[in-house]
């Protein structure tokens, strides 16, 4: 059986500032095990600046038939920080449970210049179960955009023909 994912944890991302929504492909999926399902299935927080604080909210879905004991390893990095996830109760059948991730970073060994890239791991436990949710914080990046097919037709051996492709920096820095 599908169970509907919850419109809220979908389409919200975003610091404790403003709230930005994620783009489609980061979205989709889950992650799923025998007896749990973790939405979203990736946390990904874009274009992070320092000294800003940035959250997002995790559910654990019950998709078994029985009430089910979760532990909740939090990550080995400290810039990851999980709330709520000390004492939560057995979960019943079809009903979830919600963890808060936060990051926050103070600028550190971004002094090279080279963008920072950090990633870690939020591990949840059940029974004999254990899911692995992937967490990463990206720095500002480029992002060039272009549509892959030029059509230059027949052209003639020893001729030249010029077509022209449009180039879109769709990332939050500066192409160099």
């Amino acid at each position: 059986a599908t169970f509907p994912r919850p419109r809220t944890a979908r389409k919200i991302r975003g610091t404790v500032d403003n709230f930005t929504t994620f783009p489609d492909e980061e979205v989709r999926g889950e992650l799923s095990g025998q007896h749990l399902r973790l939405f979203p299935g990736k946390v990904l927080f874009h274009n992070i600046e320092p000294g800003k604080q940035y959250q997002t909210t995790i559910m654990i879905h019950n998709i078994s038939i029985a009430s089910r004991k979760v532990r909740v390893y939090p990550p080995k990095l400290k810039l990851f920080e999980i709330r709520n996830y000390e004492g939560i109760p057995p979960i019943a059948p079809g009903l979830d449970a919600l963890l808060e991730v936060r990051f926050y970073w103070n600028g550190a060994g971004a002094e090279d210049g080279k963008p920072v890239h950090f990633e870690d791991e939020l591990v949840v436990a059940c029974e004999d179960e254990v899911l692995r949710l992937p967490l990463v914080a990206k720095a500002p990046a480029p992002m060039l955009v272009f549509d892959g097919f030029c059509a230059f037709g027949q052209v003639a051996r020893g001729r030249t023909e010029i077509r022209y492709v449009s180039v879109v920096n769709e990332g939050a820095a500066a192409a160099v």
